[in-house]
């Protein structure tokens, strides 16, 4: 099962997700207004069909190669740390201390043969998402984009959709929301280059700091089952 003590500072989640210029709504929902720094641009005047290569060139200009196949930690408010290794969106190794499971395709086993429950399956799917959304994984995966009202519709090359939204007046994405899930950013790292989700909220995990500690990864044959 996943280890549900708690790791020295993860206590701060919760403060951190409920403070400074990122500070969520009160319906948890990503916060009104951008991240302190971002580029000030009219991207409700930007053609639809145009604007996920602006996103992905605002926040991903050098890390496009390398964040679909990622290695990466995850922490949540009252849990040991995650280790997440993925190629994005379906299929995932994660640790947690000494217990490991395969996500692929929505289906969970743990790798020590143990009977993974119903709720532990959703959590770590959960997590996976989590984690393609930090990542943007539903903007690389974008074969159109259509304007929503406020939003925009991505549709992948199989019709699954993503409605994006993105904080006021610029090209940061503020939420992604598929099918009954939505994955609000709260915070980003800001980099001279970049712009990367770092701090996330989950309508079932409440806030995910998720940390990507490698990209571009090649992962071994096998290494995600057979």
């Amino acid at each position: 099962m996943i280890l549900r003590r708690r790791v020295a500072g993860l206590g701060c989640l919760a403060a951190l997700a409920s403070s400074g210029a990122c500070a969520p709504n009160d319906d948890g929902s990503s916060p009104s207004r951008p991240p302190v720094g971002a580029r000030r641009v009219a991207a409700a005047e930007l053609r639809p069909e145009g604007l996920v290569e602006a996103v992905l060139e605002e926040c991903h200009r050098p890390l496009r190669a390398r964040m679909q196949r990622v290695k990466a930690t995850v922490e949540l408010e009252g849990e040991a740390l995650l280790l997440l290794q993925a190629a994005l969106p379906d299929r995932a190794r994660i640790r947690a201390g000494k217990d490991e499971w395969l996500v692929v395709d929505g289906r969970v086993r743990a790798l020590t043969g143990a009977a993974v429950s119903p709720p532990e399956a959703q959590r770590l799917r959960d997590v996976v998402a989590v984690v393609d959304a930090a990542a943007f994984g539903p903007l690389y995966r974008a074969a159109s984009c259509a304007r929503a009202d406020d939003a925009y519709t991505l549709l992948d090359d199989s019709g699954r959709p993503t409605q994006l939204t993105l904080f006021a007046q610029t090209l940061l994405p503020s939420s992604f929301h598929r099918w009954e899930d939505r994955v609000d950013v709260l915070d980003y790292l800001r980099t001279p280059t970049s712009w990367v989700a770092r701090l996330l909220a989950h309508p079932r995990l409440g806030p995910c700091r998720v940390v990507f500690e490698d990209g571009g990864v090649q992962f071994p044959d096998g290494y995600f089952g057979r």
